[in-house]
Protein backbone atom coordinates (compact mmCIF):
# COMPACT_ATOMS: atom_id res chain seq x y z
CA UNK A 1 0.00 0.00 0.00
CA UNK A 2 1.17 3.15 -0.71
CA UNK A 3 1.88 5.77 1.86
CA UNK A 4 -0.84 7.97 1.27
CA UNK A 5 -2.91 5.58 1.71
CA UNK A 6 -1.92 4.00 4.84
CA UNK A 7 -2.22 7.82 6.33
CA UNK A 8 -5.66 7.80 4.84
CA UNK A 9 -6.67 4.95 6.21
CA UNK A 10 -5.25 5.58 9.48
CA UNK A 11 -7.39 9.09 9.44
CA UNK A 12 -10.44 6.58 8.72
CA UNK A 13 -10.09 4.82 11.54
CA UNK A 14 -9.24 7.36 14.06
CA UNK A 15 -12.19 9.05 12.73
CA UNK A 16 -14.48 6.06 13.08
CA UNK A 17 -13.23 5.45 16.47
CA UNK A 18 -14.24 9.22 17.73
CA UNK A 19 -17.68 8.56 16.56
CA UNK A 20 -18.37 5.46 18.01
CA UNK A 21 -16.96 6.69 21.27
CA UNK A 22 -19.48 10.11 19.98
CA UNK A 23 -22.38 8.18 20.04
CA UNK A 24 -22.13 6.10 22.81
CA UNK A 25 -22.89 2.85 20.30
CA UNK A 26 -22.96 -0.48 21.20
CA UNK A 27 -18.94 -0.09 19.62
CA UNK A 28 -18.24 1.66 22.46
CA UNK A 29 -14.94 0.93 23.30
CA UNK A 30 -14.13 -0.95 20.57
CA UNK A 31 -11.78 -0.58 17.31
CA UNK A 32 -12.40 -0.93 14.03
CA UNK A 33 -9.77 -2.82 11.09
CA UNK A 34 -9.82 -5.08 8.50
CA UNK A 35 -8.10 -8.17 8.99
CA UNK A 36 -7.89 -11.46 6.34
CA UNK A 37 -9.67 -8.98 4.28
CA UNK A 38 -12.72 -8.67 6.14
CA UNK A 39 -13.90 -5.29 8.73
CA UNK A 40 -13.55 -6.90 12.00
CA UNK A 41 -14.25 -5.23 15.55
CA UNK A 42 -12.22 -5.70 18.06
CA UNK A 43 -11.47 -4.82 21.87
CA UNK A 44 -9.25 -2.01 22.83
CA UNK A 45 -7.38 -5.15 24.13
CA UNK A 46 -7.11 -6.31 20.69
CA UNK A 47 -9.05 -9.15 21.04
CA UNK A 48 -11.41 -9.89 17.86
CA UNK A 49 -14.94 -9.17 19.00
CA UNK A 50 -16.75 -9.45 15.90
CA UNK A 51 -16.71 -9.48 12.14
CA UNK A 52 -18.58 -7.06 10.19
CA UNK A 53 -18.23 -8.36 6.73
CA UNK A 54 -18.24 -11.66 5.44
CA UNK A 55 -16.68 -11.59 1.69
CA UNK A 56 -14.40 -14.52 1.25
CA UNK A 57 -11.41 -11.37 2.27
CA UNK A 58 -12.16 -9.04 -0.27
CA UNK A 59 -12.53 -6.02 1.51
CA UNK A 60 -9.99 -3.33 0.40
CA UNK A 61 -11.24 -0.69 2.17
CA UNK A 62 -14.29 1.24 4.45
CA UNK A 63 -15.73 4.36 5.46
CA UNK A 64 -18.76 4.19 8.14
CA UNK A 65 -21.43 6.48 7.81
CA UNK A 66 -21.96 9.77 9.99
CA UNK A 67 -24.49 8.14 11.72
CA UNK A 68 -23.19 4.49 11.44
CA UNK A 69 -26.22 2.92 10.24
CA UNK A 70 -24.57 2.15 6.95
CA UNK A 71 -20.71 1.02 6.12
CA UNK A 72 -19.36 1.62 2.81
CA UNK A 73 -16.77 -1.09 1.78
CA UNK A 74 -14.13 -1.69 -1.48
CA UNK A 75 -15.14 -5.02 -2.15
CA UNK A 76 -11.93 -6.62 -4.76
CA UNK A 77 -13.20 -8.23 -7.55
CA UNK A 78 -10.05 -8.51 -9.43
CA UNK A 79 -6.40 -7.76 -10.14
CA UNK A 80 -5.13 -5.98 -13.05
CA UNK A 81 -1.54 -4.08 -14.51
CA UNK A 82 -0.85 -1.22 -12.47
CA UNK A 83 -0.80 1.57 -15.16
CA UNK A 84 2.30 3.50 -16.06
CA UNK A 85 5.81 3.45 -17.27
CA UNK A 86 7.84 0.63 -16.46
CA UNK A 87 11.31 -0.45 -17.09
CA UNK A 88 11.65 -2.98 -19.20
CA UNK A 89 11.94 -6.57 -17.55
CA UNK A 90 10.34 -5.08 -14.86
CA UNK A 91 7.60 -7.07 -12.79
CA UNK A 92 4.51 -4.76 -13.25
CA UNK A 93 2.84 -4.45 -10.26
CA UNK A 94 -1.20 -5.22 -9.84
CA UNK A 95 -3.48 -3.20 -8.40
CA UNK A 96 -7.10 -3.88 -7.32
CA UNK A 97 -10.24 -3.07 -9.42
CA UNK A 98 -12.84 -3.11 -6.58
CA UNK A 99 -17.07 -2.34 -6.58
CA UNK A 100 -18.00 -0.50 -3.90
CA UNK A 101 -20.99 -2.27 -1.45
CA UNK A 102 -23.00 0.16 0.42
CA UNK A 103 -24.15 -2.64 3.90
CA UNK A 104 -26.75 -1.58 6.22
CA UNK A 105 -25.33 -1.93 10.18
CA UNK A 106 -28.96 -2.74 11.54
CA UNK A 107 -30.37 -4.80 8.74
CA UNK A 108 -26.87 -6.64 8.01
CA UNK A 109 -27.95 -6.32 4.64
CA UNK A 110 -26.28 -4.95 1.71
CA UNK A 111 -28.23 -2.27 0.12
CA UNK A 112 -26.64 -1.82 -3.24
CA UNK A 113 -23.30 -2.42 -5.03
CA UNK A 114 -21.69 -0.04 -7.13
CA UNK A 115 -19.51 -1.56 -10.28
CA UNK A 116 -16.45 0.07 -12.58
CA UNK A 117 -17.26 0.14 -15.51
CA UNK A 118 -14.35 -2.09 -17.40
CA UNK A 119 -11.28 -2.02 -15.56
CA UNK A 120 -11.61 1.48 -14.08
CA UNK A 121 -10.78 2.02 -10.35
CA UNK A 122 -13.55 3.04 -7.64
CA UNK A 123 -11.98 5.19 -4.63
CA UNK A 124 -14.46 6.30 -1.73
CA UNK A 125 -13.48 9.74 -0.67
CA UNK A 126 -16.41 10.67 2.00
CA UNK A 127 -20.13 10.34 3.13
CA UNK A 128 -21.93 13.65 3.76
CA UNK A 129 -24.28 14.22 6.41
CA UNK A 130 -27.83 12.35 6.91
CA UNK A 131 -26.30 9.07 5.06
CA UNK A 132 -27.69 9.68 2.15
CA UNK A 133 -24.58 10.73 -0.45
CA UNK A 134 -21.15 8.90 -0.60
CA UNK A 135 -18.70 10.81 -2.79
CA UNK A 136 -16.15 8.63 -4.66
CA UNK A 137 -13.92 9.33 -7.63
CA UNK A 138 -13.50 7.13 -10.96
Amino acid sequence: MNRVLKICLLIVMFAVILCHAAKGSELNNKITAIKDGEVCIFNLDGKEAGRITDTGGKVNNYIFSPSLKYLAYSRILKYVDEPGIFDKGMKIPKKPVCSIVIFDLENKKVIEEIEPEENNFLNMAKWMSGDKILFYSS
